[in-house]
């Protein structure tokens, strides 16, 4: 696809999708630089399409560039107000950000899009284990995994609210999932170690 892209780049080098796309695919593999670069031109060339502000928000958060990417995810939700992985995707940066209850907002104007929406529900969970809700965040991971089993990320933030009640024994099982399915994150197998040493399985 990059190949293709980019044979469409030589030929117009201001085509929107291609600098869009471009991007995108250059974001998987790595090179947010460049990355940043296409879509940053892609918004210069098309101020009212909102893929590019969408897309280039999910660099700059990947770069750590919350607020950057907090404003560039507002403006292309100002141009596409039902994108529900944009909404998403601004629950997650304001997450990243500690802004509890405006990632709770956007993460419940998102599953209004989309109910059954294990991610979402995720950053709903996050928000609330962020204001102290706890025993509501628990609710909402497990919710999210009666949507998705294995999500890795679900039973590894329902772990964690499981460690803040105290309920070390409870946590295993979360964090055991968690690590099956994500075997290469060191943060996961620390959290399981600790949840095996509170619950004295040395």
């Amino acid at each position: 696809a990059g190949e293709i892209y980019r044979a469409v780049l030589e030929q117009d080098p201001e085509h929107v999708d291609a600098l869009g796309l471009m991007g995108v695919i250059m974001q998987a593999a790595g090179d947010l630089e460049i990355a940043e670069e296409l879509l940053t031109r892609a918004t210069e060339l098309a101020p009212d399409y909102f893929a590019p502000f969408a897309n280039l928000g999910n660099v700059l958060q990947a770069t750590g560039r919350l607020s950057e990417a907090v404003i560039l995810f507002r403006k292309a939700l100002a141009l596409n107000p039902e994108s529900v992985e944009t909404t998403n995707n601004l629950a997650s940066a304001l997450n990243e950000m500690k802004s509890f209850e405006d990632a709770l907002a956007a993460s419940e104007k998102a599953l209004s899009l989309i109910a059954a929406f294990p991610e979402a529900l995720v950053n709903k969970g996050n928000a609330m284990l962020g204001l102290g809700r706890i025993s509501d965040a628990v609710t909402v991971y497990q919710e999210a995994l009666t949507l998705d089993p294995d999500h890795s990320n679900a039973n590894f933030n329902l772990g964690n609210a499981y460690m803040d009640l105290g309920a070390f024994q409870e946590a295993i099982k979360p964090y055991r999932a968690a690590v099956a399915t994500d075997l290469k994150n060191p943060e996961k197998h620390f959290n399981l170690g600790n949840a095996l040493m509170k619950a004295g399985r040395f």
